[in-house]
């Protein structure tokens, strides 16, 4: 079968210049003999096409020229491929037959019997400290019964590495030994691991640091000197100085070239960012409509990494002017210190007047976007009635999503809770839970889901400390904070009071579409009010709706249509439109 492979092969590679001196076009292809692995799978391969099925009608069926080096390829990847799945006694067969300037064209396939893998061992790993061969045996794709394919044997070996660099032996070194009877479909691994000596973290030497101190960049470390080698530690130091935002370039290099050695060395090669900052920025959407802010920033304020950054906003609903100096590594690498000051005019439906004050507060990270926060915060809210608040806040945030901007998938879960002292009033106690998911369907569609839930318990609870909802990204058939109880003025005009429980969520559908568009198709509920039937799905409002995307290099540009299918509140009463228009910057979540 092998010589008459290659003899065919040798006349497919003859065939080019009469090829393309008689325009030879296919006029069929067919794969014959696959049982195991489908034409769907297969096809894909080949670049070699079969006719259009429309290819009868005028002007819109091309024939598809025949290219005999490039069929030849492509038998060569099928075989690979069957290979790579374990038939290793694959052949495949190229067949050809001219009729006139036309090609029909036949792979033939024999996939003679899987190779299935009969043991695996891993040699090397019984007396070393902290490793256990079984269970890192069972994070392998390579597995006793099943098909023995070749190429999963880099990512397996890899695998054991990245195990071991993590539990202290950075010099490992890993050989497989593959021993086959592929007539009999059978096959044994083992994989030899070299560990070398078990290792600690050594001297720590930092360079390119020109205004930012050695002693503030040794701060971010997430290791000390005698620490056990951890990989993971190496990683979470560069991204833990990173995020300070006063370095462009952070890298954490171990010093490996004595594999004798049991204390490993790292150079620290930093690059810092510009220590100022200056944006500008603005836009427009259907509930702030015109939109500006400016803000200034300097990073290493005062030395210590600290970043301290002034912002301004002005829009028809909010204008705001706000200060944050934020200090890293104020409890080890991980912990942050936190200081704002802010002043802000309201103009919403349902909050108007001017609050201003100031937080304190202290976040760690506890693993990679896993961050726990606790703040104190004091304002003074300006309105009918001035009243002084006092929160202490804890919070929760585990987001996991691949872009904060247009996730694709991924998963995003805050939490908070918080007890406010009211100047001369009943204190009350509020927490919030917000969770979404995001799975993809196909490589351009995604399935997206938000709920939110919060109450608030205690009386004498000020109207801009309530809950609102409606609005580009709530509930999108009703406007900005149109969506819970309300009164209505002398000429007619709807007011939200808000309420002190909600409930809210979302189920979208989003495409991507050619030339950076997209598309959505959504369905939102919620409610707000003052007891605890507001959470009864009986009491909820639904809207249903559609809107188009465009994915600028600032995130997805947004127009929502959200019609009102279920309205508990009677919202024709107050002269509220039964649809609402959404134009927006982000994904409504």
């Amino acid at each position: 079968m092998r010589a008459a492979f290659c003899v065919l092969c040798l006349v497919l590679l003859s065939l080019p210049a009469l090829a393309e001196e008689a325009g030879l076009t296919v006029r069929s292809l067919r794969i014959l003999g696959n049982q195991k692995i489908s034409d769907r799978k297969l096809r894909p391969l080949m670049v070699t096409r079969a006719p259009a099925w429309y290819a009868f009608l005028p002007f819109l069926g091309s024939p598809r020229p025949f290219e005999p080096a490039r069929f030849a390829e492509d038998v060569r990847r099928i075989e690979a491929y069957y290979k790579d799945s374990g038939y290793l006694n694959v052949t495949v067969t190229p067949e050809i037959n001219l009729v006139g300037n036309a090609a029909d064209l036949t792979v033939r396939v024999a996939e003679g019997n899987l190779t299935r893998l009969q043991e695996l061992r891993i040699e090397g790993l019984d007396s070393l400290a902290g490793v256990s061969p079984n269970r890192l045996l069972r994070s392998l794709s390579l597995r006793p019964g099943r098909a023995f394919r070749q190429p999963a044997l880099t990512p397996d070996k890899f695998q054991i590495l990245a195990y071991l660099l993590e539990r202290g032996y950075p010099y490992a070194t890993v050989a497989s030994f593959v021993r086959l009877q592929a007539d009999e479909g059978q096959a044994w691994v083992t994989l030899r691991v070299a560990p070398g000596p078990h290792a600690m973290f050594g001297e720590v030497k930092v360079e390119g640091n020109a205004r930012v101190s050695t002693r503030t960049v040794l701060k971010g470390l997430d290791f000390g000197t005698g620490d056990l080698y951890r990989e993971s530690r190496r990683l979470n130091t560069q991204r833990l100085l990173y995020r300070t935002g006063v370095f462009r370039v952070v890298t954490a290099r171990p010093d490996l070239s004595d594999s004798t050695r049991t204390s490993v060395p790292v150079l620290l090669s930093i690059q810092e960012r510009p220590f100022n900052l200056v944006r500008i920025g603005g836009g427009y959407d259907t509930e702030e409509t015109l939109r500006a802010s400016v803000t200034w920033g300097r990073r290493n304020f005062m030395g210590g990494a600290r970043n301290l950054t002034l912002t301004g906003k002005a829009s028809r609903i909010l204008v705001e002017g706000q200060g944050d100096l934020r200090q890293p590594f104020v409890i080890g690498s991980r912990t942050d210190l936190g200081f704002t000051t802010f002043i802000r005019r309201l103009r919403e439906p349902g909050i108007r007047g001017v609050q201003f004050g100031g937080a304190l507060g202290l976040s760690r990270e506890f693993a990679d976007r896993v961050v726990g926060a606790l703040q104190y915060e004091q304002k003074l809210i300006m309105a009918t009635q001035d009243t002084m608040l006092f929160n202490i806040r804890a919070s929760f945030l585990k987001d996991k999503r691949d872009d904060v901007f247009d996730p694709y998938e991924g998963a995003f879960f805050l939490t908070s809770a918080e007890q406010v002292f009211v100047q001369h009033a009943k204190n009350f106690f509020r927490a919030t839970v917000d969770a979404r998911w995001y799975r993809p369907i196909t490589r351009r569609m995604t399935f997206a889901v938000r709920v939110f839930g919060g109450g608030i318990r205690g009386e004498s609870v000020p109207t801009p400390e309530k809950f609102f909802a409606g609005g580009a990204s709530s509930v999108r058939g009703w406007g900005l904070q149109e969506l819970g109880p309300g009164y209505a003025d002398v000429s007619g005009r709807f007011h939200p009071v808000g309420g002190k429980y909600k409930t809210e969520g979302s189920a979208e559908l989003r495409w991507r579409l050619p030339k950076r568009m997209g598309a959505a198709a959504f369905l939102d509920f919620g409610n707000v009010g003052n007891d605890l039937s507001t959470y009864g799905f009986s009491e909820f409002a639904y809207t249903v709706g559609g809107g188009l995307r465009y994915n600028s290099p600032i995130g997805p540009i947004r127009i929502d249509v959200g019609f009102k299918v279920k309205d508990p509140f009677d919202s024709d009463f107050f002269g509220l439109r039964s649809y609402n228009i959404h134009f927006s910057l982000g994904q409504a979540f």
